[in-house]
């Protein structure tokens, strides 16, 4: 191929391959074979969690340290490799502190601090000793941290973290104490899936004082967690209304292998305290295989969603077999309040193919249908509903006339959505 001739004064972008460095002052360096702009875009494609997976953390790792030795890439590695910070392991840790005690200047650019801790404690205090000035969002997992006398000493410097995963096992009074050390918190998740908690009355003398938007929690199966549970919960409502500014609320709660259900009464309780604040809602309910009965939408039966007339998108997500009636999830939908609903997401798990289970599925789509084309949901402009059956558009016969029914297995994340709208890509 012949490459057409350049017009009078045109020079390549600084981007392209055809860019020669004005400067090879320091020859072996970067600077002798790609412009700045490239590394730049090599930076913000590894920011990225899509495009850098956990694997190559590593590798990641000593990408940010490298760059620091560029002034010319200084800032845009403090803006994207600098500002959310994943460990996973003990070699990470220690070439972090070792990087910041060098540079300390860099601790201030970190606002996100993900820390999986299966090293010495004293190593994590070391670490977060460090003056980061403007953490907001904190997860830490593991349970030596907690195991050290200066753990709650050190958390409290961290006053304005607004966003807080705990993923540990630690008792109650332990964990009221501290969310004490984080006046600030708007977001809240924890990981239950653990026998981690346990009622202890000292819990009582730890107030809160933040005001959520977003929580998040993984519902523990077993006897000894829903009291746990309880406890904690009607601490955090009853010490300074935590939870009377609540917008996004997102469940995940389980039955156990001996057939214990969850107790609905701590999901009734965090709603009617958010009141007319909230405005998501996600109940994800899994069932356990060892259950020799199927699971159904019993379980939410008791859940009232008539003080939260502020709800502005629904979804469902439970493991289905068709056995039973659906007389749970009808329940929950009628007691939303009238025309307040937008969007509403129904996912089934799984559907058996006998000749019973298509029989009720269809009569459920049939009632769902009606119910949808009342004046309680005329403000209804999207329902997503996870494909089921062959027979799905003769049921729906009414939205699908109004053109809303979308049939998708997308699923909705309204915490996640809250943190990139703050800039967190997680």
């Amino acid at each position: 191929m012949f490459a057409l001739p350049a017009p009078a004064g045109w020079e390549p972008a600084p981007f392209s391959l055809e860019y020669t460095p004005p400067s090879r002052s320091h020859p072996g360096s970067f600077q002798s074979t790609f412009p700045v702009e490239i590394y730049e875009r090599i930076i913000d494609f590894c920011a990225h969690p899509a495009n850098f997976p956990n694997a190559l953390s590593g590798c990641r790792l000593a990408l940010r340290t490298w760059a620091l030795t560029c002034k010319a890439l200084l800032r845009r590695v403090r803006f994207h490799l600098w500002r959310e910070i994943k460990l996973r392991d003990e070699k990470e840790v220690n070439a972090l502190t070792q990087t910041l005690r060098g540079n300390s200047h860099l601790s201030t650019f970190i606002q996100f601090l993900d820390v999986w801790m299966d090293a010495p404690a004293s190593m994590f205090i070391t670490l977060v000793n460090a003056k980061m000035r403007h953490l907001q969002y904190m997860h830490i997992s593991g349970e030596r941290p907690l195991r050290h006398k200066l753990f709650f000493q050190t958390m409290f410097r961290f006053r304005m973290v607004t966003m807080l995963w705990i993923s540990f096992r630690i008792q109650a009074h332990q964990f009221m104490r501290l969310l004490c050390c984080f006046p600030n918190l708007l977001l809240l998740k924890l990981d239950g899936e653990q026998d981690c908690y346990a009622p202890i009355p000292e819990a009582t003398k730890y107030a809160p004082k933040f005001k959520l938007e977003c929580f998040q929690f993984k519902f523990s199966p077993g006897e000894t967690h829903v009291e746990a549970w309880r406890y904690i919960l009607r601490c955090l409502m009853d010490t300074q209304r935590c939870l009377t500014t609540l917008r996004i609320l997102e469940v995940d709660f389980s039955d156990t292998w001996d057939g214990v259900h969850v107790d609905m009464e701590n999901i009734s309780l965090i709603l009617s305290s958010a009141g007319e604040t909230l405005t998501d809602l996600v109940i994800h309910y899994t069932h356990d295989w060892n259950f020799k009965e199927p699971g159904d939408t019993h379980v939410i039966k008791s859940i009232s969603l008539q003080h939260n007339s502020a709800l502005r998108r629904l979804r469902i997500a439970f493991y289905w077999t068709g056995q039973k009636d659906l007389s749970g999830l009808l329940h929950l939908l009628e007691s939303i309040p009238e025309k307040s609903l937008e969007y509403l997401s129904i996912l089934f798990s799984q559907i058996t193919s006998s000749s019973q289970g298509v029989e009720i599925e269809a009569k459920w789509w049939q009632d769902l249908d009606t119910l949808l084309s009342t004046d309680r949901f005329q403000n209804l402009r999207g329902l997503d509903i996870t494909p089921t059956y062959e027979r799905f558009g003769d049921e729906m016969t009414v939205m699908k006339k109004k053109g809303i029914v979308h049939v998708t297995s997308q699923r909705m994340f309204p915490a996640r959505d809250w943190m990139r709208l703050r800039g967190f890509w997680l």
